[in-house]
């Protein structure tokens, strides 16, 4: 279970923010917030606001990212009494394309 440090700038912001609110919508706010609060380059930023967004995500679930098992071409994800999963680099863009597509396909239901 993840156990969130809430004296992260990044962390600390995204949970100010009302719910339910839009992945996209969170990060870029959270990385606005880093680059004029924080001083962060807009890189920097952009990775800080994910991972926060990311372990915000995971809170309560009973499935993590291996990080000794992983390299940079495989990513080990295993579960609580469950199967382990592993995803090549080519599994993860694949998915990734297909996200994109199904995104662009999708009705908009932000508005």
């Amino acid at each position: 279970m993840t156990h969130l440090d809430t004296t992260n700038a990044a962390t600390a912001f995204l949970l100010t923010l009302p719910r339910p609110v839009a992945r996209e919508d969170a990060v870029a706010r959270c990385c606005a917030h880093l680059m004029t609060e924080h001083d962060q380059t807009r890189d920097n930023a952009s990775i800080l606001a994910l991972q926060a967004y990311a372990e915000l995500e995971a809170v309560n679930r009973t499935a993590w990212i291996d990080l000794d098992a992983s390299t940079a071409s495989l990513l080990v994800i295993r579960q609580s009494g469950g199967p382990i999963h592993a995803l090549t680099l080519g599994d993860l863009l694949r998915l990734k394309a297909t996200a994109e597509r199904e995104i662009k396909v999708a009705p908009s239901t932000t508005h």
